[in-house]
């Protein structure tokens, strides 16, 4: 009777898994395509012993262990979330919203493909004070192969840099936007993002990107545990905490605001790609050259009587967003305000003055925007936000302007960047 093989050597080299799932990962080879020599001599073993000893068994160890495919991956747990790509989720949204621009332009001719690109080429430049237009199927295909990715890439490096190393900005960004941060402070609420002048959703886009990899938003609903109650007594822990149910997390609310009506229809191909991150999103219309409040009642018996806050005829399209723009946490301008300096210059920069009037200690103020010529626009819009500021010395609100650390100024080093804040000076 021919003897039985050495279980000794079988046991230690049997294929086991980690875990309970019925899928399993070849502990000799690590799940690779290419499996080793001796996965492979292992293999040939277990057919041999299975065809030449059939009345052989395994031996039982103290510790069970179990059979399992040779080279098979192990999927994600429920706990985790499949790795995220920021490059990856730009290029789809980039990808989605030409799909989008395709279907709805009408047939493209020689002069309008021109006429687009020479108004293309006048965007992000120095000399370009009184705006483009960016009407027009041809132009907007065009702007969304050019730049759309760039410049949400810039947005999403910009925040990247910032969380990478303590400073004084870094402090202030976190306190505003992450998720851990708010909730710690007893915050709850939504995060809300509006930005200016955003078009298609260029830099929010990167919003989105840094919001799922830095800001903590876009995961699993939180879950609620009743630290009182006594788990199963099967369990080896006598009593734990469990879960008793869940609450939706704070999402990530985003406000599009832009003089270009035509953006709105690009809208849905947003919403779908957004969706999946536990983001919504809107879109409204309006003109930063124009002042956004209205002038007190002329009508009032009362001199000082405050600003009645509604919109201006041009600015019509933000009846919608009225209450999100005093609730804001960050406002965006990316690109818009150089392009438009010289009308708002002439209006004194009402639209600024405006906005900080109403906004909320806290509150984070971003430009991104051309090189060179760009400083001395921000310098401008700063003077006209502490003048609204100083005029309500009520209101216990200061502004202040967040210093870039060289982390920050290398990583945006192909655009100017400023960083604002609406602060309190009173003591809490």
């Amino acid at each position: 009777m021919p003897r039985k093989p050495r279980s000794l050597v079988w046991v230690h080299f049997k294929r086991v898994i980690v875990g309970d799932h019925p899928m399993a990962q070849c502990l000799l080879c690590g799940g690779s395509d290419k499996p080793t020599h001796l996965c492979r001599e292992l293999t040939v073993m277990e057919a041999h012993l299975s065809s030449e000893h059939p009345g052989w068994k395994d031996p039982k160890p103290s510790t069970p262990l179990r059979e399992a495919p040779v080279c098979v991956s192990i999927p994600a747990s429920p706990q985790s979330t499949p790795e995220f790509s920021a490059a990856e989720f730009i290029s789809e949204c980039r990808e989605g919203l030409l799909q989008a621009a395709s279907k709805k332009a009408p047939a493209a001719t020689p002069s309008r493909r021109k006429e687009a690109r020479e108004r293309a080429a006048l965007l992000s430049t120095s000399s370009d004070v009184h705006g483009v237009s960016f009407a027009g199927r041809d132009f907007q295909q065009d702007y969304l192969l050019r730049l759309f990715q760039r410049r949400a890439a810039l947005v999403h490096g910009f925040f990247a840099a910032v969380w990478g190393g303590p400073s004084p900005l870094r402090t202030a960004v976190v306190a505003c936007l992450s998720l851990e941060a708010r909730l710690s402070q007893g915050n709850c609420s939504d995060l809300q993002i509006v930005s200016h002048g955003g078009g298609p959703g260029t830099d929010v886009t990167g919003v989105v990107a840094a919001s799922r990899e830095l800001f903590g938003y876009g995961g699993a609903p939180v879950p609620t545990m009743d630290s009182t109650s006594t788990i199963d007594s099967g369990r080896a822990v006598p009593k734990s905490v469990v879960l008793v149910g869940s609450t939706p997390q704070p999402m990530l609310r985003l406000h599009l605001l832009d003089y270009e009506a035509t953006w709105r229809s690009y809208l849905g191909a947003l919403q779908t790609l957004y969706a999946p991150l536990n983001c919504t999103l809107g879109f409204g219309r309006c003109d930063v050259t124009q002042p956004l409040l209205a002038l007190p009642d002329e009508e009032s018996l009362d001199p000082d009587a405050p600003y009645v806050y509604r919109p201006r005829p041009l600015n019509t399209g933000l009846a919608g967003v009225n209450g999100v723009l005093s609730t804001a946490d960050l406002h965006l301008f990316s690109y818009v305000c150089h392009e438009t300096s010289r009308a708002a210059e002439a209006g004194g920069y009402a639209y600024y003055r405006d906005l900080v009037s109403i906004a909320k200690p806290g509150t984070l103020f971003l430009f991104f925007d051309v090189q060179q010529r760009s400083e001395s626009v921000y310098n401008c819009i700063e003077a006209a936000m502490r003048t609204a500021l100083a005029a309500c010395p009520d209101s216990g609100r200061t502004l202040v302007r967040h210093v870039l650390s060289l982390a920050v100024q290398a990583k945006t080093a192909r655009s100017s960047v400023c960083v604002l804040q609406v602060q309190s000076d009173r003591e809490d």
